[in-house]
């Protein structure tokens, strides 16, 4: 295998894996912080109230961002596998 392959390899799934986790963070982040605030205003400090949040947030990103992350996985293994002639 040439170096370059390698490295282009590399920097793609890299890249996939930025792409497919920062909707989920980005939801979950945002969620966390409205709940954030919202129990600094109203003075209450329950832990099961943030994991309550932050679990419905994500749960609602992979409903919401589940069938284009699926996609685009399948899309990379399939590009991945079809390369199989630089394996040998």
């Amino acid at each position: 295998m040439e170096n370059s392959y390698d490295l282009s390899l590399i920097s793609s799934a890299f890249g996939l894996v930025l792409q497919l986790a920062l909707p989920l963070l980005a939801i979950t982040l945002l969620g966390a912080l409205i709940l954030g605030i919202i129990q600094t205003a109203t003075q209450i400090q329950d832990d099961s109230i943030k994991f309550t949040g932050k679990f419905i947030a994500g749960f609602c990103a992979l409903m919401l961002f589940g069938l284009s992350t699926l996609r685009t996985l399948t899309a990379y293994a399939v590009r991945l596998w079809g390369d199989v002639q630089w394996y040998q």
